[in-house]
């Protein structure tokens, strides 16, 4: 077969209903010269029907491999190999203390071991076209999703293996993009079939929930199709680095800490206890698997003044100092559409010039009782990168809060020019309301959440969470107190499963999230051992009464839009128009107090 003059791509693990299959379809039927591999020609069958040049490959046999490599060598005749995508993979199911090694081996020597004998084989191909290896990874190499530990290791191995050869081969022309595959619905997290737990497994008294969740992985996601269509576009336009893809939501596993001590005691109340736990965390890992749709993108600080719209309209200025991101009609007074006012968004997503706001946070001086702002980092996503972010917050819209089966009988509406709400409330003294969280952050690791401010230093910053609720009385933009117009059936934290939306508030809308990190590290070395903690809100007030502010702003149906269509995860959306962040942080507004916020201050401003 000769090669007439277009790129060429090699795609390892094409076996029908995967990502390798649909993507050998879409540069076949983007015009490129395509090398489909699998194990065996007869899963192949499909894509030689299509004309498509398909080879026998096992990626971790060395003969295998070098025995590909001089038939395609033959085959381009001279040419070099524009695309290698290193996509062929295994996986297995178990407890991570439960996995048989020689199973473990298997699975380093396909996921990474092969990935890099093939890489190095073909490497001169790739030099000589200066071409582009890709790497398909998965959220799973950030983020620990219990009983895939081996999968999780693998993919944690070959990002760091690609983000090394990244560095190293710019020095060559030779491109390097990790794919960091979220839900995609190719039954590749159970392609061994679905797993039963051992007769002696310590986890056997929540098999059905083991089960149910192999089964939800290997039957929900996103349409391979539309990823893979999604995928070509990004790679022939020349993409560097990681390239984030549809992503599932943090697992947020911390339950695991506690459930491994609960092991030891063997009578029935604490048997009791690890199953309920148990039974909970694989219900939120079906959430990752059956979200329909979401959104998560980073807002750079648009302005820190006493301004609160919601709660004091009108006043100039409001009690306490804000911390504001968003669009650029943030004033005393702000009524109707605000969307249709604004010019510039400090938002990625730039049809989004809603506003959102929460309290600033001080740290006040143990010896002199002078107060100083706690300044902001861009949140360090647990999958890619801030975008450049100017300090600021990052926001979510999303259906996590909503159970699966219920999407035919409540679905999403989203919110109407001129509503607001609030969360949270600066008088609440005791336990802060539901949603509403800390975690002191070391590193990546955000830490064990919390209801209180941390008791001691944080060496990456504190990390607050606003979750706002979901359910709406249909009828009121607002409500006197700014909560009661709204109902929220969460009663944990984090990104879990809701109970349906009462008669009172019948109609559910996206979840509204804000995370924001404070960067606490400066005044680290002067929080004295075992004194209580230095830092107030701005309105002096401790960790119960943290709250947050909401002021819909989307402009026309972007927001519908994007609530409505099930690609739409994280900031892969492509109904919705994104901004680089260094365009976002140029959006700037009037200081209407015009008064110091910042340097070391007596009293907090108005306080």
């Amino acid at each position: 077969m000769k090669i007439s003059p277009q790129k060429t791509v090699l795609i390892t693990g094409c076996s029908p209903g995967g990502i390798g299959n649909a993507l050998a379809k879409e540069f076949k039927s983007r015009g490129l010269f395509v090398f489909a591999t699998a194990r065996t020609l007869d899963k192949l069958t499909d894509l030689k029907a299509l004309d498509i040049n398909c080879l026998t490959l096992v990626v971790d046999d060395a003969e295998s491999v070098k025995a590909c490599h001089e038939k395609i060598v033959q085959l381009l005749d001279g040419r070099g190999l524009d695309f290698l995508i290193n996509n062929a993979g295994n996986n297995i199911v178990r407890p991570a203390i439960e996995i048989d090694m020689s199973e473990a081996k298997q699975m380093f020597g396909s996921n990474i071991i092969g990935v890099m004998d093939l890489t190095k084989t073909f490497f001169p191909q790739i030099l000589l076209a200066k071409g582009t290896i890709v790497n398909v990874g998965s959220v799973a190499g950030h983020i620990p999703l219990p009983f895939y530990s081996v999968f999780c290791a693998t993919k944690a191995a070959l990002y760091a293996y690609s983000e090394c050869m990244r560095v190293e081969l710019a020095l060559f022309g030779v491109k390097v993009v990790y794919i960091q595959a979220g839900n995609v619905k190719t039954g590749g997290m159970c392609m061994r079939g679905i797993t039963s737990l051992k007769e002696d497994s310590l986890f056997k008294p929540i098999e059905d929930g083991f089960v149910e969740r192999q089964v939800i992985a290997a039957t929900t996601g996103m349409d391979p199709k539309e990823f893979t269509k999604q995928l070509a576009q990004k790679l022939l336009t020349g993409p560097r680095g990681e390239w984030t893809g549809l992503l599932g939501l943090p697992a947020f596993s911390s339950d695991f800490n506690s459930t491994r001590r609960q092991l030891s005691t063997q009578d029935r109340s604490t048997k009791s206890q690890f199953t309920a736990k148990m039974k909970s965390l694989i219900g939120f890992l079906s959430i990752i698997g059956s979200a329909q749709a979401g959104l998560r993108f980073p807002c750079s600080e648009l302005t820190v003044q006493r301004l609160d719209p919601v709660v004091q309209p009108g006043a100039i200025p409001s009690t306490h100092v804000h911390h504001i991101v968003g669009g650029n009609a943030f004033n005393a007074t702000m009524n109707g559409d605000v969307g249709e006012r604004a010019t510039c968004t400090t938002c990625q997503m730039s049809e989004d010039f809603s506003n959102y706001w929460t309290a600033a946070l001080y740290f006040k001086h143990p010896t002199n009782g002078s107060y100083m702002r706690v300044p902001n980092l861009p949140v360090t996503p647990l999958l890619g990168g801030s975008d450049g972010a100017k300090g600021g917050l990052t926001v979510y819209y999303t259906q996590f809060d909503l159970s699966n089966d219920r999407l035919s009988t409540q679905p999403i509406t989203t919110f109407k020019p001129g509503f607001r709400m609030t969360v949270g409330s600066p008088a609440v003294t005791g336990t802060a309301h539901a949603g509403l969280s800390y975690q002191c952050q070391s590193g990546n690791n955000r830490g064990t959440i919390t209801k209180t401010m941390p008791t001691g230093p944080c060496s990456a910053g504190i990390f607050t969470t606003h979750h706002f609720p979901a359910c709406w009385d249909g009828v009121n933009l607002d409500s006197p107190d700014h909560q009661s117009h709204m109902y929220n059936t969460v009663t944990s934290e984090g990104f879990t499963n809701a109970g349906k939306c009462p008669s009172t508030h019948p109609v559910r809308v996206p979840q509204v999230t804000f995370e924001t990190v404070w960067d606490t590290t400066k005044f680290n070395s002067m929080w004295t051992s075992g004194a209580k903690n230095p830092f107030v809100w701005s309105f002096e007030g401790t960790g119960a009464g943290t709250h947050a502010d909401y002021m819909f702003g989307w402009k026309g149906d972007s927001l519908k839009n994007a609530m409505a269509k099930s690609e739409c995860f994280y900031d892969g959306c492509g109904s919705i128009k994104k901004q680089p962040m260094a365009t976002a942080n140029k959006c700037t507004v009037k200081d209407f107090v015009a008064e110091p916020v910042d340097g070391w201050l007596a009293k907090l401003p108005g306080m």
